[in-house]
C-alpha cells in the first residue's frame, strides 16, 4: 500500500527499506558464519599459509585491472567516449575502493562512471552505457565458462546437476535479454518511451545509453575483441584463485572447480548486501563444499581473497585522494590568473 504526501506517492520499498534489507542479509550471513565455523581451525590454516605462493597469486590477480581497464577503454573508444589506458586503470582501482565500502557491491561501477564523466566532461549516461556493455559481456562469458566446464564434470558430482540446470536457464535469460536490448526494434521503442519522460537530464541520459548499445551492436569485430578480453579476465581470475588455494594447507579441490566457483561468485556479488560482505564468504563455503572442501578451509580462501580486494581498495583510495588534491591545486593556481584578467 502506498501513501500520499502533498499529492506524491511514496513507495513502501524506499531507499531506507532497501538499505535495511541489505544490512539484515549481510548481518545474518556473517552471524551464521561466526557461529557455525570452528574459528580455531581457520586461524591455524591462516598461520600455515605459504606467503610466497600467496604473493604470486596477488601479482596474477592484479593483472585483471589492466585487462579490464583495456576492455573498458576499447568499448569507450569505439562508442565515442575515448579515454586513456591510464585513466581507465585508475578509475578501476578507485572503483575497487567504492565497491568495498559503499552499501552495494556494484557501487564501484557507478563511482568510476562518475569519475571519468567529470574528468572528461562526458555524458554520464554515455559512460554508464559503456560500463553496462562491459558488464553484460562479462556476465555472458562467465556463464558460458561455467556451463562449458559443468558439461564435462556434471556426471562426477551429483550436486552440479541442479546447478547445471540453473546455469542453462540463466545463460538463456542473459542471451535473450541481450538480443532484445541490442535489437533495433527494442531501442526504437525505448527511445519513443523516453520522449515522454519530463525530466530532461534523465531523458538525455537514457538516450545516451541506448546510443552506446546501438553503436556497439554495429561493430561485430569489436564485440569479438571485447569478448576475448572477458575470456582472458575470467582465465586470470580462475588461475589466480587456483594459486591462492595452493597456498592454503589442506585445500584439496580439483582444478576445474575454480572454473565453476569463480563465475558463480560473479553472480553472487549481484545479490543484495553491504559491499558483498557475508554473501561472498557464504558463497565460497557453499560452492567449494560441492567439491569436498570443508567450511573452515573455504572461509580461509575467502579471507585471503578479501584481503587482496582490500589491498586494491587502499590503492584506489590513495589514487582518489591524490586526484582530488591535484584538482584543488590546479584550481588554486588558476585563481590568480582569472583575477588578473578581470
Amino acid at each position: 500500500m502506498t501513501t500520499k504526501v502533498r499529492g506524491k506517492e511514496i513507495s513502501p520499498m524506499s531507499r531506507n527499506t532497501v538499505l535495511t534489507v541489505k544490512i539484515l542479509i549481510t548481518a545474518s550471513l556473517l552471524f551464521w558464519l561466526l557461529h557455525t565455523l570452528h574459528w580455531d581451525l581457520v586461524f591455524n590454516k591462516l598461520a600455515g599459509v605459504n606467503y610466497v605462493i600467496l604473493g604470486l597469486s596477488l601479482v596474477v590477480t592484479s593483472t585483471c585491472f589492466v585487462v579490464c581497464a583495456l576492455r573498458w577503454k576499447l568499448i569507450g573508444d569505439s562508442c565515442g567516449y575515448p579515454i586513456t589506458l591510464g585513466e581507465s586503470v585508475r578509475a578501476y582501482f578507485m572503483a575497487s575502493f567504492f565497491s568495498n565500502f559503499l552499501p552495494t557491491g556494484k557501487g564501484g561501477d557507478i563511482a568510476r562512471g562518475i569519475i571519468v564523466a567529470k574528468q572528461r566532461v562526458y555524458s554520464l549516461g554515455g559512460i554508464m552505457g559503456t560500463i553496462l556493455v562491459e558488464r553484460i559481456n562479462g556476465l555472458i562469458v562467465a556463464t558460458g565458462i561455467m556451463i562449458f566446464t559443468s558439461l564435462f564434470i556434471v556426471s562426477r558430482i551429483a550436486t552440479l546437476k541442479n546447478s547445471m540446470i540453473s546455469s542453462v536457464i540463466l545463460v538463456l535469460i542473459l542471451l535473450i535479454a541481450s538480443v532484445i536490448c541490442l535489437s533495433p526494434q527494442f531501442q526504437e521503442l525505448l527511445i519513443r518511451l523516453v520522449r515522454h519522460i519530463r525530466w530532461q537530464r534523465l531523458r538525455n541520459a537514457i538516450q545516451d545509453v541506448v546510443g552506446v548499445f546501438k553503436t556497439f551492436r554495429e561493430k561485430p569485430n569489436m564485440i569479438i575483441i571485447v569478448t576475448g578480453f572477458s575470456l582472458l579476465n575470467q582465465a586470470i581470475l580462475i588461475v589466480s584463485g587456483f594459486i591462492t588455494a595452493q597456498a592454503i594447507p589442506g585445500f584439496h579441490a580439483p582444478w576445474y572447480s575454480f572454473a565453476i566457483v569463480t563465475p558463480l561468485m560473479l553472480f553472487t556479488a549481484l545479490l543484495p548486501s553491504i559491499g558483498g560482505y557475508g554473501v561472498r564468504e557464504t558463497g565460497y563455503v557453499v560452492f567449494f563444499g560441492w567439491f569436498g572442501v570443508n567450511a573452515e578451509t573455504a572461509i580461509t580462501f575467502a579471507i585471503l581473497r578479501l584481503t587482496f580486494s582490500l589491498m586494491f581498495s587502499l590503492a584506489g583510495a590513495f589514487l582518489f585522494v591524490v586526484d582530488n588534491g591535484q584538482k584543488e591545486k590546479d584550481a588554486d593556481s588558476a585563481q590568480p590568473q582569472e583575477n588578473l584578467t578581470v
